[in-house]
């Protein structure tokens, strides 16, 4: 007698049990859900972040302005996007060889030597300007991007 009250006991218990263990790992399976959709909705947040900071680090030049203005003998340089002055100086060197080129006393070969260092400085200041407006609208989306990231 004993044993079948054991027995009908553990036939009521077995199924609250298992009840019990079924809620709680629908319990935590809902949880974990939830923390998955929270997890897909940031990961999407962070992808177009990380595709607009590859956009503007995509944006950067080849070749810094000091590297545009290599190959010029005397360059001026290029500090703290003192754009303006560089190429003010640039222009400063190509009048001045000009005004070299108007003597008459000039052989061919300094003739010539000068017609390529007017000649490299106005290849450099292209390159320079291609640079200074790449630089500018960079600077300009790292302002952007700071801004909407705030």
């Amino acid at each position: 007698m004993m044993e079948t009250l054991i027995v009908a006991v553990m036939g009521m218990v077995g199924p609250i049990i298992g009840a019990i263990i079924s809620l709680k790992s629908l319990a935590y399976k809902s949880k974990r859900e939830i923390q998955q959709k929270d997890f897909e909705s940031k990961r999407e947040h962070l992808d177009t972040v990380y595709k607009r900071l590859i956009s503007i680090i995509n944006l950067y030049p080849n070749s810094s302005p000091n590297d545009v203005l290599k190959w010029v003998e005397y360059p001026p340089n290029y500090l703290m996007e003192w754009f303006d002055a560089t190429l003010k100086t640039l222009d400063y060197q190509m009048d001045d060889y000009r005004k070299r080129l108007e003597n008459k006393n000039i052989d061919y070969e300094l003739k010539s030597n000068i017609e390529t260092q007017i000649a490299n400085r106005e290849y450099a200041k292209k390159g320079y300007l291609k640079s200074k407006k790449t630089i500018l609208r960079l600077k300009k989306n790292i302002k952007n991007f700071a801004h909407r990231i705030k």
